[in-house]
């Protein structure tokens, strides 16, 4: 920062107006320690040996001009550093004049200068409204004014240099106090990546022992009840042809006999045996179905903790979602509308059971979340690098316009176990099998949800995931 030299005199005596621009703003010169000296009435002084600074003066001849003057350096970005002020002008004296001129600047350094002893500090004080006012009493000579100045202009600069570093010091605190927040926001996400790290290793751990204690007794469940099944249908038979005995045991039959045989029927009748014999099958072909759903689960869970990994495949995204599309089509509410977006994507080698079970996931979630007349969004887009070294992907974007997710359990959605909907309604583990899955293919899966107003699931995956899927 430039030192400010900048100077104003007030004063109603010219001849005063110009002994200050001899002294400050000109080099020394032979006359002007005489001419000086007779002004103030002083023997001549002798001449400093050292060289004298030189000032920029502003010589205004009364107060209201040397409040213009201020008023108009300000305006300038010029402020002045010091002000020589006569106590006794006419219109406002040395005092009041102060009082305007701190008013517009507060940082100018004031000196009163006056010949009469009848003005006490107190008293200009008290006008002023401030105490940090310099006196200079005339007569004076030449050294004191440059005392002054050079002393005050000094003072001007050391505080203004004081209030910018004190600005930047501000700034620094400030920038810093950002980074040390980046810096704690960046680890917790580090943290919160290796909480849910952690958690999904440990229920890998926990699927493959879950799938293998539920494959050995549901094995043996779903063969009885394909061994009862066939007995069923073999007791049906027999019993459709004691049936037809019994019709022709009735005609000619004694009296004995013809009431034995109404008492069959009345039991068959009274029990629903005819019934019976046309739902058990039925019974036996649901559990056979339901014996098998547990054993896709059981087979998901084995997915999940990468055990019997197949492969990865070259996969059509967009025929995947229309197969999950297909599958769920009887899960969803009455007239609630699909609204497909696709665009032409390459094929992205993954492990395609895998990757539908993470359509099937988010979609039944959206089904569930909308409620009649709701809707569910389904686009694909590619997605080019934005670096050099990012590989080229795909993008999933499902949305749907239900009852959205707290922003305070959004993230605990991929936390295995939790579930957001009623007890006895969901697992969770949808979510969390789908981010492992996601994430192991070398993708992301993102959630933006808002309570009330619905829910995206986006899925973005490179379109080479081989050798990404055991990691």
């Amino acid at each position: 920062m430039d030192d400010n030299q900048r100077i104003l005199v007030i004063d109603d005596d010219p001849g005063v107006r110009d002994a200050f621009k001899e002294i400050l703003a000109s080099p020394a010169t032979s006359g002007i320690a005489e001419r000086g000296a007779a002004l103030f009435g002083v023997e001549t002084p002798s001449l400093p040996s050292c060289s004298l600074q030189s000032y920029e003066l502003t010589l205004a001849e009364n107060g209201e001009q040397g409040v213009r003057a201020v008023e108009g350096a300000l305006a300038q970005h010029q402020p002045f550093a010091v002000a020589f002020i006569d106590m006794n002008m006419p219109g406002i004296d040395g005092a009041e004049t102060s009082r305007r001129i701190w008013a517009i600047d507060p940082q100018i350094k004031i000196v009163i200068v006056t010949a009469f002893s009848e003005y006490r500090p107190c008293d200009i004080i008290n006008i002023a409204q401030r105490d940090d006012i310099f006196y200079l009493r005339k007569p004076f000579n030449s050294e004191e004014i440059k005392q002054f100045a050079n002393a005050l202009t000094n003072a001007w600069d050391t505080e203004r240099e004081r209030v910018i570093l004190a600005a930047k010091l501000e700034t620094v605190n400030a920038e810093l106090e950002d980074m040390n927040k980046n810096l704690q926001k960046k680890v917790k996400e580090q943290t919160d990546l290796l909480i849910q790290s952690e958690k999904m290793s440990s229920l890998g751990v926990l699927a493959a022992g879950v799938a293998h204690e539920i494959n050995n007794p549901i094995s043996f469940v779903h063969g009885n009840l394909d061994t009862i099944r066939k007995y069923s249908a073999s007791i049906k038979k027999l019993l459709q042809k004691y049936s037809r005995l019994e019709e022709s045991a009735l005609q000619g039959a004694s009296p004995e006999m013809q009431s034995l045989l109404t008492e069959i029927q009345e039991f068959k009748a009274r029990h629903k045996i005819d019934f019976i014999l046309e739902d058990i099958v039925s019974l036996a072909d649901e559990s056979l179905e339901g014996t098998r759903r547990v054993g896709d689960i059981v087979k998901e869970l084995r997915g999940f903790s990468h055990i019997e990994d197949a492969a990865p495949q070259p996969t059509d995204v967009n025929a995947a979602i229309e197969k999950v599309l297909n599958m769920i089509g009887g899960k969803l509410k009455p007239k609630t509308e699909i609204v497909k977006a696709y665009g032409e994507l390459p094929p992205v080698t993954c492990y395609p059971q895998k990757l539908g079970q993470v359509f099937i996931n988010i979609l039944m979630n959206a089904a569930q979340a909308v409620v009649e007349n709701g809707t569910i969004h389904i686009s694909t887009s590619q997605l080019m690098p934005a670096k050099d070294d990012d590989p080229p992907g795909v993008e999933i974007r499902i949305t749907d316009n239900g009852h959205g997710i707290p922003d305070a359990e959004i993230p605990k959605v991929f936390d295995p176990f939790f579930t957001t909907k009623p007890a006895g309604e969901g697992t969770g583990l949808g979510l969390s099998i789908s981010y492992d899955i996601v994430k192991s293919h070398g993708g992301e899966m993102l959630i933006d949800s808002s309570e009330k107003e619905g829910t995206t699931v986006r899925v973005i995956l490179p379109l080479d995931a081989e050798g990404r899927g055991t990691s």
